[in-house]
């Protein structure tokens, strides 16, 4: 921990807070967010036993025990109730485990009553599956205004949960959870729309399940009554996103409704007549025609109202419905002919089409028909061999301001009409997307195409010949570009591509690149190109460079702006990195990342670096090979009184410093004792080996 008291605080309090659980209930899918690494009980008993003597804190809205593994002792669970009850917290999350019994069962419903927002969450990180397992036996629990993780084994549970009248009209959020008895799916949605008459937002998760199930949803009187009544109901998620690809999410019809060609439209009318967000995923299997068979305008229509939505994410289960007014709506899967399904298309300012496999072409070539489209976004789309013709017919819509593709495989063609096609075209976002040609790629006319509106350009992690499209973008109109981002692509972006970049860009300080291979000559282009005023950040990444440039006496100037010294990946001799030092300006460099290979770090190599005052990031890669242990001592104490005298220093990270985790300790120690905060220091991290070069 750092020696500044309020830093520290602030820090624990982060630990404690976590991620808010609706942080976990993303649009368009429901994800679960944790730290990268669970911490120990005893780091949160010191956290806990810190922070209650504290007379005010300011950051801390919630107690996330998510974040921390192992089980917690009663006597550990006291200590957090009572800062709870110092600071007035109103939010708890915590793990599937003994502990949440105690928490559910006694604490909540007795010591701390100002709770109102509670999750209970799996332990397993790689899917959402709150459970509450003995969540029935209480009925004390009308506190409570959010509910997350409600387990739901059989209808009696259902049934006890209802019973607890005080909770279910206190409720505004619950998130119920089916784990393997999904066949009561029909019978808890009712109840739990009948009974929680308040609930402002309600997510249904179903599990996975081995076996091939039927998800029943029976449409009668009762449903379509119960639904009209549903006043407060504004989200609602129905997710069976781990459900077996055989499962099926399938309305059956009840005798006297079963015959009826279509919902009413009295009726229709006022389903659900508040929502404004809907979000359905269900599964499929597209080889069983069986699957199908109740499919049609009756199929899961008791759930889409007929109202305006702002926002609506459906899956390949709808394509047959009459959806309502929509401004974003997100559709996923197979769904031919959906676009001739929604009404009023018009109103729509953003469309997001995701995982289009079987022959996107059909549908895709629709979207022409909507002229008043702002936004567009793919994601996982296949444009497989020989579908690009039929690309290549099509106008599509001219009004799209903003398109985004990612992680997609596309025909070089379709991408080439679909960028040509939007002459409205604003931002353009590329990532994570492979392009290419085959044999029977055609040339698209365009001569009539103009990118004048076009200012945002990103190209992320990308690959194939995409770049021919981003050559013409860019000849076209590039003064109008005020953003352009280029980062870790491929070796598509060559040093020609880059060249031209430098020539046709007038705005050298709106592009940014990043991740993308130099060499000697073009890093000379680009100083040259892109003016600096005051400070340099000299970065690059290639296997090709070397010191040529940094040694060249020619370039004094450039070199003594140098702020920002890093060549992570290109080996560079010790003695000529120590000449580089030398022509640096040793108050303005604030970061250094070298690779030195073999031939050093050396003492006199640290004694060199001693004289950067202001340096505060340092990142040697690389050592000496078979040093002896007398000069491996001496090596050792050179960097420890760097590190100690260094003032600014934040981060140190070396290949040869070869101490242990207490000597390391004992460094910091004495960096605090002089009353400042001690860097973050790294020996022997994981790093290139010696003369090892990357491509990021």
């Amino acid at each position: 921990m750092c020696c500044s008291k309020k830093l520290k605080t602030m820090a624990m309090e982060h630990l404690l807070n976590g991620y808010h659980n609706s942080e976990q209930f993303v649009k368009y899918f429901i994800s679960y967010k944790t730290f990268n690494c669970k911490m120990t009980c005893e780091l949160l008993n010191f956290i806990v036993e810190t922070l209650k003597n504290e007379n005010e804190l300011l950051n801390l809205n919630r107690i996330n025990l998510t974040n921390f593994g192992g089980r917690l002792t009663y006597a550990m669970i006291d200590k957090i109730c009572g800062l709870i009850a110092k600071f007035n917290i109103r939010e708890v999350l915590c793990w599937r485990m003994r502990e949440s019994v105690y928490w559910i069962e006694v604490i909540v419903p007795t010591k701390l009553k100002i709770v109102e927002r509670f999750t209970i969450l799996e332990r397993d990180l790689n899917r959402f599956t709150p459970s509450l397992k003995y969540f029935t036996k209480s009925s004390a629990l009308q506190s409570l205004s959010e509910l997350n993780g409600l387990t739901l084994q059989k209808k009696e549970d259902v049934e006890k949960f209802c019973q607890n009248q005080l909770l279910c009209e206190s409720l505004k959020r619950l998130t119920v959870y089916l784990p393997q008895s999904i066949s009561i799916f029909d019978f808890a949605f009712r109840k739990i729309i009948k009974n929680c008459k308040n609930l402002i937002e309600l997510n249904v998760l179903i599990a996975y399940c081995i076996e091939p199930v039927h998800l029943d949803l029976n449409f009668d009187e009762e449903l379509i009554t119960l639904s009209t009544e549903c006043n407060t109901l504004k989200i609602l998620r129905i997710d069976s996103m781990y459900m077996h690809p055989q499962n099926r999410f399938l309305k059956k019809l009840s005798p006297e409704l079963r015959f009826i060609p279509e919902i009413p439209e009295k009726i229709s009318k006022n389903l659900f007549p508040n929502l404004t967000e809907l979000y359905i995923h269900t599964r499929n299997n597209n080889q069983d025609p069986s699957l199908h068979a109740y499919s049609g305008k009756l199929a899961l229509q008791c759930l889409i109202p007929s109202h305006e939505l702002s926002c609506m994410d459906v899956t390949n289960e709808f394509f047959n419905i009459t959806f309502p007014k929509c401004n974003n709506i997100a559709l996923s899967g197979d769904f031919i002919g959906i676009a001739d399904k929604i009404p009023n298309y018009t109103h729509v300012q953003s469309l997001k089409l995701n995982n289009l496999f079987d022959r996107p072409d059909r549908y895709i070539s629709r979207f022409h028909r909507y002229l008043n489209l702002k936004s567009l976004s793919l994601f996982r789309v296949n444009v497989k061999h020989g579908e690009h013709l039929t690309m290549s017919k099509i106008k599509f819509a001219t009004f799209i301001e903003e398109l985004t593709v990612k992680n997609s495989l596309l025909h070089h063609n379709f991408l080439q009409q679909l960028v040509v096609s939007t002459s409205s075209l604003k931002s353009l976002v590329l990532e994570q997307i492979d392009t290419y040609k085959d044999s029977i790629s055609i040339e698209i006319d365009t001569s009539n195409t103009s990118f004048s509106s076009l200012n945002t350009v990103r190209v992320i992690d990308c690959c194939g010949t995409y770049v021919e499209m981003l050559k013409f973008i860019l000849n076209d109109n590039p003064s109008s570009i005020n953003y352009l981002q280029l980062k870790s692509c491929d070796d598509s972006l060559d040093y020609e591509f880059l060249e031209s970049l430098f020539s046709i860009a007038s705005r050298p300080e709106n592009v940014f690149i990043e991740g993308i291979e130099f060499n000697d000559a073009l890093i000379e282009k680009y100083l040259n190109w892109r003016v600096f005023p005051s400070t340099i950040d000299f970065s690059f990444q290639g296997r090709s460079i070397t010191s040529k440039f940094l040694l060249n006496p020619k370039n004094c100037d450039t070199i003594h702006k140098i702020s920002t010294l890093s060549l992570p990946f290109c080996p560079i001799e010790n003695d000529d990195f120590c000449e580089i030092l030398d022509y640096l300006n040793r108050d303005r460099v604030e970061k250094i990342e070298i690779n030195l290979g073999t031939s050093g770090p050396t003492v006199e190599t640290f004694e060199e670096l001693s004289n950067f005052k202001s340096l505060q990031i340092l990142d040697i890669r690389g050592m000496v090979e078979d040093l002896d242990s007398n000069s491996q001592s001496l090596l050792n104490d050179s960097i420890r009184e760097l590190i100690i005298e260094m003032p600014n220093l934040r981060e140190c990270n070396l290949d040869c410093w070869n101490m242990t985790p207490q000597e390391i300790e004992a460094v910091k120690l004495t960096i605090r004792s002089k009353g400042r905060s001690a860097p973050k220091l790294n020996n022997n991290i994981n790093l290139p080996k010696p003369n090892q070069c990357l491509i990021s």
